[in-house]
């Protein structure tokens, strides 16, 4: 209840409580999950005076002590959750409400641990006592006072809710939108069946810990606040963002301004995808509010590039942070990803109260998305996924014991392969940045990619003979402008790199294949046949992108002889062709008649509709022929070391098909426009969703369109088929 007027329904519950021990624990823990984002003050009920910020003993230092015998004189805090049961307490100068030994009563400027309040409910009466526990000291908060001359004191409070006005609200980045009702999900409530809304099939949410957690900046949120999870990126970046390895290597950027919250002057952005989060809780919201009904977080690791991220990083002092092994990384990710669930569950009042909810299966599925929620598939895309490539020693116990591992921890898809070949199979050669996933190949590997050339209908491509030319100043954009200690060290590093994989003129490939006529001749091995029928006994969706064309056929030869359509090609990296095929041994074809589901990376309507022709084909023709349901999603694969979809002509307000008016997005100082910023950050995504309904409705493209609304659907029914 809060101690407050307005939940008098609690004074029920506390009759209850007084019956049933069970009951007990439930209620209590409600009344402490229900001061989230509450404005109160906290009273002595022993004595009736109320915690006032003051001047200390001698009027130096600003203290807090129940000093305040009425309610117009005591301090007014903002209860802000930092995670299930725990909260920071703000008060209307910005101070926190922490603890340090020895006081149990002191004002920080800053958040820190001494600032974190496990809250712990007690019925007393009609009403609740509040006992607040710092998660630094141990020490409850306490009133000290004597009886007689023994001192003595009490620590459960009353805490009684006053209107928001009262308080200054803790920082946020905001949703910007209008709705019918308060909750502004209430808009995507629906059957769970016929589901309308679409399926990013493909994200990175968790890349935060890609790379070691030292390559992505950024994370999906923070014990202590925004300003914290999107803070200043230096600390991995250095000054300038001349430390940022991946993004000098990979993103093509020179320098960056790092600063984040909450002026965001240089990032997010579409091009600094690259190395910076665009996945921030509250921007993954609002894409929710667009019809987003369900996405599939894809833990990514990338062994190699990690450890060549270090070895710069050290060289550079930058900090060590975590494990390379893909194993370890995973595992932090799915971690990260039930911890961001608890929080925002937090910030809504409790466990299930949150948006965002993970699930296991497509009965979760349908149950989360019918409550006007976001289900949240897991899934696996990285190089070394099981430790089972180079010179790791891999058995089919050791893999299936991974395996289980995985599906234990709520994996429900994976790709087999990602930029390497593997003990599993080959991967596909379709990669902007094909010859430094070569030399990646090489380091992982012990030899180079091996080619042949491309099947007919096959889009081949160009890979160079003795490797690229390792030299940084070729490589990297401004490399004559990062000044002579970071030039030394991509030096230093790139020697190293060739030192490491014996460069004596690399590989030497046929020139008729090569130059551009290239696919990768390794296609599935032994063990990658056991890890497919792996996944179809444990019913785990098979990711066919970053596969070779080979190992895709043979991948699709076990699907068929089983009758499995748990099959995936979710950003648009199958067959490397962007043209349409009749031929009925075509890959996609073959998927889609299978019952599988196909999406690609969102661009310009004009590009995606390009892009996603194939396999908005293919599924078209199978919903014909087989009575599947014709839908293709969007495989976002932000964070996914691309750049994201530029800016197109846009306008504001807009409200979409579900009733919700956006207007431009707003995170701390920083307003972004889609028709100047395109997608800077994943909380654009309703443009793009607004761009596409536009540009396919007045172009005779409608159906495209009402594919993309269809695919939530069309991805739970496939997923349906691959659990029967």
């Amino acid at each position: 209840m809060k101690n407050k007027i307005l939940k008098a329904p609690i004074f029920a519950l506390s009759v209850m409580l007084a019956l049933a021990g069970p009951s007990f624990a439930s209620a209590s823990e409600d009344a402490v999950y229900a001061l989230a984002q509450d404005c109160v003050v906290i009273q002595s009920p022993k004595s009736g005076s109320y915690i006032k910020r003051t001047k200390g003993p001698l009027g130096l230092i600003d203290r807090y002590g129940f000093d305040a015998n009425q309610m117009a004189d005591a301090e007014r805090f903002y209860m802000k959750p930092a995670a299930l049961g725990e909260y920071l307490l703000t008060d209307r100068r910005g101070g926190y409400l922490s603890s340090n030994i020895p006081s149990t009563t002191i004002i920080n400027s800053k958040p820190d641990q001494g600032s974190e309040w496990k809250v712990i409910a007690s019925a007393d009466g009609n009403d609740f006592l509040y006992r607040f526990k710092n998660n630094k000291t141990g020490k409850s908060l306490d009133r000290i006072y004597f009886v007689f001359i023994f001192p003595t004191s009490e620590s459960q409070f009353k805490v009684l809710q006053r209107p928001a006005a009262e308080c200054i609200a803790f920082s946020e980045a905001g949703l910007n939108v209008v709705t019918a009702t308060a909750n502004p999900h209430d808009a995507l409530r629906t059957s769970p069946t016929n589901i309308r809304g679409y399926a990013d099939a493909h994200n990175h949410m968790s890349a935060e810990e890609f790379g070691g957690s030292t390559t992505i900046a950024g994370k999906m949120f923070h014990r202590w606040g925004v300003q914290h999870a999107l803070k200043d990126c230096k600390d991995i970046h250095g000054p300038g963002g001349l430390f940022d390895i991946v993004g000098l290597l990979v993103g093509g950027y020179s320098s960056h301004n790092t600063s984040g919250w909450p002026n965001f002057n240089d990032w997010p952005n579409k091009d600094k995808a690259v190395t910076h989060t665009g996945y921030y809780y509250k921007w993954v919201e609002r894409a929710h509010l667009s019809g987003l009904r369900l996405m599939t977080v894809y833990t990514v690791e990338n062994e190699i590039l990690c450890k060549i991220n270090k070895t710069f990083g050290k060289l550079l002092l930058k900090p060590e942070g975590n494990s390379c092994d893909s194993m370890d990384s995973i595992k932090r990710q799915v971690d990260g990803l039930y911890a961001l669930q608890n929080y925002i569950d937090a910030q809504n009042g409790g466990p299930n109260k949150g948006f965002f909810r993970i699930v296991r299966s497509p009965a979760e599925a349908r149950s989360v998305i019918a409550d006007g929620k976001l289900a949240v598939v897991i899934g696996v895309e990285a190089s070394e996924a099981f430790n089972c490539s180079g010179n790791n020693t891999c058995d089919a116990n050791k893999l299936m014991n991974r395996l289980d591992t995985f599906y234990n921890m709520g994996v429900r898809s994976i790709f087999p392969v990602h930029k390497f070949d593997t003990k599993f199979g080959g991967a596909t050669l379709d990669t902007p940045q094909l010859d430094i996933m070569n030399i990646g190949s090489t380091l992982e590997n012990g030899h180079a990619f091996r080619i042949k050339a491309c099947d007919a209908g096959i889009e081949g491509q160009q890979i160079t003979s003795g490797f690229i030319d390792i030299d940084p100043a070729k490589l990297v954009p401004g490399f004559n402008n990062l000044g002579p200690i970071i030039q030394g060290v991509l030096n230093f590093g790139a020697g190293t790199i060739k030192l490491a994989i014996g460069l004596v003129g690399g590989p030497n490939y046929d020139p008729q294949v090569a130059n551009g006529k290239a696919c990768n001749s390794k296609g599935l091995e032994p063990l990658g046949a056991q890890l497919i029928n792996g996944m179809i006994d444990r019913k785990i969706m098979i990711d066919v992108d970053h596969q070779s064309t080979d190992m895709t056929k043979a991948v699709l030869d076990i699907a068929e002889r089983r009758g499995y359509s748990g099959l995936i090609a979710s950003h648009g990296d199958t067959d490397s062709n962007a043209l349409d095929s009749s031929e009925p041994n075509y890959n996609l074809v073959r998927l889609a008649n299978l019952g599988g589901h196909i999406s690609t990376v969102p661009r310009s309507p004009e590009t995606f509709k390009r892009i996603i022709t194939p396999g908005y084909k293919a599924m078209t023709r199978a919903a014909t022929e087989k009575g599947y349901l014709a839908g293709v999603g969007i495989g976002s694969d932000y964070n996914g070391l691309i750049k994201m979809a530029g800016a197109q002509p846009f306008s504001y307000p807009f409200t979409n098909e579900f009733g919700v008016q956006f207007n431009p997005q707003v995170s701390g100082n920083r307003t972004f426009d889609f028709s100047k910023d395109g997608l800077a950050h994943y909380g654009l995504l309703p443009e793009v969703m607004e761009n596409y309904r536009l540009a396919y409705t007045t172009s005779g493209d409608s159906a495209l369109y009402e594919s993309i609304m269809n695919s939530a659907e069309s991805y739970l029914q496939m997923w349906e088929r691959a659990t029967r």
